[in-house]
């Protein structure tokens, strides 16, 4: 078995998963809603994690994405009870909403390689409270098809606990309402960006 199909083990109520190493590839929603599941085992032979593939597994609290994962699929992570998560260097691509609705998640380290942070990325994130943009970042709030709107660029939208972000160099735009309604967000450093949208401060 080299592939994890489209909503396999979907609303599935067993705790524990292993996949062995012959998986490269988590498919859409593959674990979508298993929300009894407490413990998953993710090889470093995954290289695609698909669209909502572990969003709403309200029992599992962490979640290891190992290197060699490359791709990060559309609200992957949706509204997980996860507390921390480190993405590996990598992973070239996040995709929109991927850890939207994570309400306990406190820590985030982001991977080196990414380019831009997309729409809903990180929204309704509610406690965390520091976040650190990698070098090579150019774009906050981004949307994947480069078709951007007002209401649908929110990369950091809610974060109601965030107090401090550190924007590198490498960035020059950030979207509109990328950090709407941040309301405790007092210290932004940034020093070279060229446009801030509409918006993208607004609370």
């Amino acid at each position: 078995m080299r592939v994890i199909g489209e909503e396999a083990f979907g609303s599935w109520q067993g705790k524990n998963v292993y996949i062995p190493d012959s998986v490269t590839s988590i498919g859409n929603g593959a674990f979508l809603g298993c929300n009894s599941l407490e413990k998953i085992t993710i090889p470093d032979s995954i290289t695609n994690t698909g669209d909502n593939a572990f969003a709403y597994c309200g029992s599992l609290k962490n979640i290891i994405i190992p290197n060699g994962v490359v791709n990060i699929g559309n609200h992957a992570f949706l509204a997980m009870p996860i507390t921390a998560i480190t993405i590996p260097d990598s992973v070239v691509s996040i995709g929109e909403g991927a850890f939207e609705q994570c309400s306990s998640l406190t820590f985030v380290k982001l991977s080196n390689s990414i380019t831009t942070i997309y729409t809903d990325t990180f929204a309704d994130c509610t406690s965390l409270t520091t976040i650190s943009i990698p070098d090579g970042v150019t774009t906050i709030g981004g949307d994947c098809t480069d078709d951007w709107s007002v209401v649908d660029s929110g990369a950091f939208a809610n974060c109601r606990a965030l107090t401090t972000v550190i924007i590198p160099d490498s960035v020059t735009k950030i979207e509109p309402r990328s950090f709407y309604w941040c309301k405790a967000l007092d210290d932004a450093t940034c020093k070279r960006i060229l446009e801030i949208a509409p918006y993208a401060l607004e609370y």
